[in-house]
């Protein structure tokens, strides 16, 4: 992807071009929120969620929240994502079977959810949220002090790979 202006169509891609010129990128500073930040493609395979000791320190007030799940039903949704077409870029990258990434996936989710929680242990502005355990009502909560849910507007979606909840329609209340 081209830069335009100095911003990609992408998140992850801002981030990691931000990384390259030293932090900090005015691009990042027209979000409200950060979620999603990944880039998948056959030469390039990008989570840049893992910079949140970076981002901590460029936006010292934020909120983060690890989004967490059974590690196998989170392997399950990625093997099934946007119709197993990000397994497939993930096997072209690494040069290696759907068992072979799986096994990556599952050493880098454990990995990196060792390190956030590790880093965010007394942090007060970090909410490790279990979305197929707990309510949206503890998310709520978390954020009220800057921020307020409408959780009427909340409601189960792709149930059968993650019980996560999502906005029930794109003009949530966050």
């Amino acid at each position: 992807m081209r830069l335009v202006e100095g911003r990609t169509n992408n998140l992850a891609l801002d981030i990691e071009q931000s990384l390259l010129r030293g932090w900090p990128s005015s691009a990042l500073h027209s979000f409200t929120a950060f979620s999603d930040i990944c880039f998948y493609s056959d030469a390039i395979q990008l989570e840049s969620n893992r910079h949140f000791q970076q981002l901590d320190r460029l936006f010292p007030e934020s909120y983060f929240i690890l989004n967490d799940r059974d590690p196998e039903r989170w392997i399950r949704s990625r093997v099934r994502h946007s119709k197993g077409t990000m397994l497939k870029r993930a096997m072209a990258y690494y040069g290696g079977s759907e068992a072979d990434v799986c096994a990556i996936w599952r050493r880098d989710r454990e990995e990196h959810n060792a390190a956030v929680l590790d880093y965010f242990q007394s942090n007060s502005r970090f909410l490790h949220f279990k979305i197929d355990s707990d309510p949206v009502e503890k998310l709520a909560a978390h954020l009220k002090p800057h921020f307020s849910l409408n959780l009427s507007a909340w409601r189960a979606v792709n149930v059968t790979t993650s019980q996560s909840l999502r906005p029930a329609s794109a003009a949530s209340d966050l």
